[in-house]
This record gives C-alpha cells, structure tokens and sequence, in this order.
C-alpha cells in the first residue's frame, strides 16, 4: 500500500487507490471533516486574529512565478483562476496564523500550478494516470523547468498530494501543507471559522468566486467517471459534491 504523502510513490502508482487504500482515504476525509467541524466550535481556543496582516503576504515576482500564473491564467477558466488567487491568500493568512515558514515563491507555484489538470486543455492528457493531478504535473513540465531540480520535485510532490487529508508540513514540507490547506479552504470551508471576517470579503470582492461551485462538481463528476479508482471518485461517494455547495465561502 502507497504512502498517502510519498510523492514519489505516486508516481510509481499513478493515483490509483486499491481497494484497502479507498476504505482508509475515505476514513481520512471523514475525519478530517470531523476535526474542521470541532476545531469551528471550539472559538476560544483559536488563536488570535491579530496575527494576520495582508501587508504581509509576499507575492513572488520571479520569472517563474510569472511564468507560472500566465499558464494558469491562460488554460484555465476565470472561476478556476481566482480559485488559484484565492487559495494563496487563505494559504498564506494560514501560515501567519500558525506561525510557521515556507517558501513563498515554491507555495504560489504550487498554488498556481495545482488544478492545471482541472481544465479542458490538460485533462485527462496523462492517459497512463489515475488522477487529475498527474495531468497539471505534465502540463506543467515547461514551468518546472525554469527551477532547479529539487525545487520542481517540491512543486510536483505538493501538487501530487494535495487532494489528501493530512499533510504534516514537518514530513512533507510546509509548502505542501499550505497548498492544501488554502485550497481546501476555498472548496469545502475547512478552516473557513479561522479567517476573520474583514480578510473573506475583501479577498472575495478582489477576486469572486464566480462559477467555481458548479464548475468543481462538474468536474468531480467528470473525472470519477473517467478514473473510478481516484481520490475524487472516492471522495464523491462521501458527498464532496454536496460540501462544495454547502461551503461557507460562498457567492
């Protein structure tokens, strides 16, 4: 059985889940489900707002992060690129929050780069694969090459990974930690009640969700019946479909 946040047997795996390995993803999600919905009951335990400056959010200007956003601005849906925007503000609020360090310029890549596979262009284009994200890797081969080595496993090992429930930022990087907590935020809310207020709308109005909640289950829909062994057709047998419409973050 494959490490859930072992990039590197992934690849050798190409996503697919056997049968045990669906059962104990399945069990993951509800749990993880579980410890979003005590951590939002649970207010004063929370750490303080005051932590959290959006004067403090870098945005990389290299070339590859450039380069980076362009593709993804540029094969995907305006919905899909806010999603992107989005997701790096929640990721990086998160890390202020919890006071931890990453690299921002491998997180915004990560970031920019992690639902290329979600967009008429790219997927299902790694056709050996049993999951989308295989598919963002390989569209994304062109911008990984403008990094060094380990930079570019960083990047596709976070992007690999980032449909799992819980990735230790210790184990697999906080880089990769991040990348899922941003986006998951924005799909499904998990660490929605952390966000004040005032940072959800100003973040929503500079970037709106559009379409995204129609768009996504769409495309749940579209790759679990294009890959019955993935983590999205597990995860809509959960009723993933019915939690991005219920997501706080809503229009």
């Amino acid at each position: 059985m494959i490490s859930m946040n072992d990039g590197d047997r992934w690849e050798q795996n190409q996503g697919r889940l056997t049968r045990i390995e669906r059962s104990l993803y399945a069990i993951s999600a509800v749990k993880a489900k579980l410890t979003f919905y005590y951590r939002s009951l649970n207010f004063e335990k929370r750490r303080a707002f005051n932590k959290i400056d959006f004067d403090k959010i870098i945005y990389p200007d290299s070339v590859f992060a450039r380069t980076a956003m362009e593709k993804m601005e540029s094969d995907s849906s305006m919905a899909l690129v806010n999603h992107c925007h989005r997701s790096y503000i929640w990721a990086s609020l998160l890390g202020q929050l919890d006071g931890s360090r990453w690299d921002p310029e491998i997180l915004y890549v990560s970031m920019m780069l992690h639902d290329l596979g979600l967009t008429e262009k790219h997927h299902g284009g790694c056709v050996q694969a049993k999951c989308f994200t295989f598919d963002g890797v390989q569209s994304a081969e062109d911008v990984l090459g403008l990094t060094n080595e380990k930079n570019a496993k960083k990047i596709s090992n976070a992007i690999l990974i980032h449909l799992n429930m819980d990735i230790p930022g210790e184990e697999c990087g906080w880089e990769a930690h991040y990348l899922q907590a941003g986006s998951s935020l924005d799909v499904v809310g998990n660490r929605f009640s952390d966000m004040p207020i005032g940072c959800v709308n100003s973040t929503l109005e500079r970037y709106p969700r559009l379409n995204l909640k129609e768009e996504l289950t769409d495309w749940v829909d579209k790759e679990s019946k294009l890959r019955p062994e993935s983590r999205f057709s597990t995860l809509r047998t959960l009723g993933i479909n019915r939690m991005i419409h219920n997501n706080p973050v809503g229009e």
